[in-house]
């Protein structure tokens, strides 16, 4: 998907206009999409513009991510840095958020812009005649279909409801919506994801690594599923990637997060990022900023949380080779630590301790390769990965587990444990609870946590952690959009 991180978006200029409140004369030089959509060149551009809504520029990108991923988690708590310049940022990890929350806001409208540029393409392919083939036609509203679906679940995981919207607004009028039950929308949601997988490819070439697959849309279906309780329907979506035989899990999972290894076997869905400068738009990542340590340059914007550290020393030092579980020393800076950059823990970071206890606990997970060389040099080129063959896994197993059909789960959990150099369980264990801990240790600081909680009834319960999420864990409707929509 390079051609979809440098080309320059051209569509985003485009309007429809059929409201007397709207501008009723057109520059005969102006693009609209009565001639726009003509052949695949119109067709790669429109769809760069919904994709882009993955990873737009700068910070931006960053910040909404963070709050979504980062902070909406019991394994993680605010850095130095956003304690002492992000108020909003503590609001939303205490989920003490306000409508004004400019960073919830943010959140709102950029997944909603995504969604237009993915109406605005399946609207006009259903109605027009194009320069295309039947088969590539069905492929990219197979792609706008799967980013649709993306971007409302994005949103359902920090709203109890949300508009949705499946038609591109032509007028003002059509802006204001009432919102939808969360339930029907997970459903429709579901539905989509099936859908789209339909037409869309099992793979692509090197050039458009990136873009929405049929294995990616059978995982997300799952885990919409998965999320609605209906398990059936959730096992034959994942059931469904493994039968595709393209993705296994990989020996260095880390190595998927600091961009040593884009588009591994184990990677569904990702987000390209590239160094390039292309046209003076910056198309990097600049996660690592926030998530680095200042020892390495970084702004030190968050950090692992002590519940996290307890979960992930919890079974004790009883792997293959004496150690504790592979994966606090793949995702995470601790005591633990083999090697910090040549250091030790201790000496890398004398601040983290008090009182001989850790003070502070920090990420190795979307650290860049190459800190601490590039310190002050964060523009990175890892990707962000979306969906990844071990969440299918588990998830997979969960389902089977919740279907009882136990039997199925057991050799899925001990083939993501193996990899860990962790024990096997068996029919003895509490399945659920090990997959509890398996979900913590596998896919935490991947956005992944809050769903998982809410789908096992453990928020405002869960007393293990310091997560309190009273009285809901939900976030506000957005003031601008109170204001403006006149049906809320």
């Amino acid at each position: 998907m390079k051609n979809l991180v440098y080309i320059i978006l051209v569509v985003l200029t485009i309007t429809s206009c059929n409201d007397d409140e709207f501008l009723t004369q057109t520059s005969p030089d102006s693009l609209t999409t009565d001639i726009f959509f003509r052949d695949t060149t119109d067709c790669e551009a429109a769809l760069a513009a919904a994709y882009t809504m993955l990873s737009p520029e700068y910070y931006l990108t960053t910040e909404t991510f963070m709050t979504g991923n980062f902070y909406a988690s019991d394994c993680t708590k605010p850095g130095s840095d956003a304690v002492s310049n992000y108020p909003e940022w503590i609001n939303i990890k205490n989920f003490t958020v306000k409508s004004k929350n400019m960073s919830i806001s943010n959140y709102w409208y950029h997944y909603y812009s995504g969604i237009m540029y993915a109406n605005q393409i399946i609207d006009n392919l259903n109605i027009k005649e194009l320069d295309v083939s039947d088969d590539y036609k069905k492929q990219v509203i197979g792609e706008a279909r799967f980013l649709r679906a993306f971007y409302h679940y994005k949103l359902l995981t920090h709203w109890e409801k949300i508009i949705y919207r499946d038609k591109y607004v032509n007028s003002a009028k059509e802006l204001s919506q009432p919102l939808n039950e969360r339930i029907l929308t997970l459903e429709i949601i579901a539905n989509e994801f099936e859908l789209a997988a339909v037409d869309l490819p099992k793979s692509y070439d090197s050039y458009n690594k990136g873009r929405a697959t049929k294995g990616a849309a059978y995982a997300f279906a799952g885990n919409t599923y998965l999320n609605l309780k209906n398990h059936q329907k959730a096992i034959l979506n994942y059931e469904a990637v493994k039968a595709l035989n393209k993705y296994d899990l990989i020996d260095d999972p880390l190595s998927m997060f600091v961009g040593k290894n884009k588009h591994s076997e184990e990677s569904i869905f990702e987000v390209n990022y590239t160094k390039n400068e292309s046209g003076g738009r910056w198309l990097g990542s600049d996660l690592g900023h926030y998530t680095a340590p200042k020892k390495f340059g970084g702004w030190g914007s968050i950090e692992a949380s002590d519940f996290y550290y307890k979960e992930a020393k919890k079974e004790g030092e009883i792997a293959s080779n004496g150690k504790y579980d592979a994966r606090l020393y793949w995702f995470l800076f601790s005591p633990e630590s083999d090697d910090v950059y040549g250091q030790t823990y201790q000496e890398a970071f004398p601040e983290s301790y008090e009182d001989g206890g850790v003070k502070r606990l920090y990420l190795r997970k979307y650290m860049h390769r190459d800190v601490p060389q590039k310190s002050n040099s964060f523009q990175s080129d890892f990707n962000i990965i979306k969906m990844r063959y071990a969440n299918v896994l588990l998830s997979l197993a969960e389902a089977y587990v919740s279907n009882n059909e136990s039997s199925k789960a057991i050799p899925l959990i001990n083939k993501v444990r193996s990899r860990a150099n962790m024990p096997d369980v068996d029919s003895s264990d509490d399945l659920m609870a090990v997959l509890r801990h398996e979900r913590i240790m596998e896919l935490s600081f991947e956005g992944e946590r809050l769903m998982d909680l809410m789908r096992w009834d453990l928020l405002g319960i869960n007393n293990k952690t310091d997560f309190k999420t009273e009285p809901v864990p939900f976030w506000p409707i957005p003031q601008k959009e109170i204001d403006t929509n006149t049906k809320l």
